[in-house]
């Protein structure tokens, strides 16, 4: 029987069975797409499994992309819990963010380990890097520590691309297997094999959307302050079309459908209509970051640009195999394009296509 998950809104993991009926995981396993392992950058196919947590704590080099409210926070709570079940000590970095009081930790360490850290992102050159993390490896005398860095991009372009050339350099020169290193990042070009360097090996993951059972799941739990929600069919393939399942837009849609609601009635494909209407006319914050995510992505490689203008066309391409052609993963793992059940590649959603037609007329 195939499993999919649901993340509630403290982050707790469910799965979901038959798409209907909701079962605790009891946080073994989380869902995410993987789609690279180290030294097969390009030969698997990107599905979506329930990652068993054992597994991924072993894994000492972690790539998880994935857009910006897109469901990494979820994950992180997740995944420090994880270690947490073994005692396992962790740092957690916010990239845009560098200094060491205001690194998270898991308990108290001794301050060089921090130094040592806070050194790494504030170094340029990647051999010095590359030195400050064998530092670590060493204080901690053999026991293994997590090396979580969150928003990776955070730290600029340069910044992001001489910290990937310091953790390559580290794994090739050093013996330390102790030091686990878990990054999330919203684009992979800075860990990618160009002529000057070779690509990060790493196991990477993208953090996938919801399903349509999910959504429907995800609205069917309630609580004594959020009661269950029922849709229409038409409702909710209208809610997907719009949102491609987005997990924050599908939180913001649910959210205001609680609010608004009046009575139990399951609700219409005219009141997701209206909310529609009501999206665009006022969009989320988050969406404006979104978009200039894109323009960066699609300044850096403008050979994108006529692709992502059949996408925003609301038009597919394929029949798509994965890894999809050149460049465009980058925009899968942005989120605005994935594989629809016909195996052709297209927009995310109805919203996706809105944010991207005036990013294009700007280039």
């Amino acid at each position: 029987m195939a499993l999919n998950k649901i993340i509630r809104g403290d982050g707790t993991p469910k799965t979901v069975e038959n798409e209907e009926v909701i079962t605790w995981d009891e946080g073994k396993s989380y869902a995410l797409a993987r789609f690279a392992e180290g030294g097969q950058h390009f030969d698997l196919p990107c599905w979506e499994e329930l990652v068993n947590g054992e597994k991924i704590r072993e894994e000492k080099d972690i790539l998880v992309f994935g857009e910006r409210s897109g469901g990494g926070r979820a994950f992180l709570e997740w995944y420090r819990r994880l270690l947490g079940v073994n005692n396992n000590p962790w740092v957690l970095v916010q990239a845009s963010d560098w200094k060491k009081e205001n690194f998270a930790v898991s308990q108290v360490m001794d301050s060089s380990i921090l130094d040592s850290i806070e050194a790494f992102g504030r170094v340029e050159n990647p051999a010095e890097k590359a030195n400050y993390l064998k530092t670590v490896a060493e204080k901690m005398s053999g026991k293994t520590i997590y090396l979580i860095i969150k928003d990776y991009m955070g730290l600029g372009r340069e910044s992001a691309e001489l910290g990937a050339a310091a953790l390559r350099q580290f794994r090739d020169t050093s013996p330390y297997l102790n030091l686990h290193i878990m990054i999330m990042s919203t684009a992979e070009f800075a860990f990618l094999e160009t002529a000057f360097r070779s690509r990060y090996n790493a196991t990477c993951f993208r953090l996938p959307h919801l399903s349509t059972g999910e959504v429907r799941a995800l609205a069917a739990c309630g609580d004594a302050s959020q009661p269950p929600l029922a849709m229409e069919n038409k409702a909710l393939d209208d809610l997907m079309l719009n949102t491609g399942g987005q997990p924050f837009l599908v939180r913001s849609f649910i959210d205001h459908f609680r609010e608004t609601r009046k009575g139990d009635t399951p609700l219409k494909k005219s009141q997701v209509q209206k909310a529609w209407r009501r999206l665009v006319q006022s969009p989320p914050a988050v969406a404006s970051i979104w978009q200039e995510d894109l323009e960066n992505l699609l300044r850096v490689y403008p050979q994108l640009v006529p692709r992502m203008k059949i996408y925003a066309a609301v038009r597919t391409i394929g029949p798509a195999y994965f890894p999809p052609p050149s460049e465009e993963r980058f925009l899968m793992i942005g989120g605005w394009t994935n594989l629809n059940a016909g195996g052709r590649w297209g927009i995310t959603s109805r919203f996706h296509a809105y944010l991207a037609r005036p990013v294009l007329d700007r280039l």
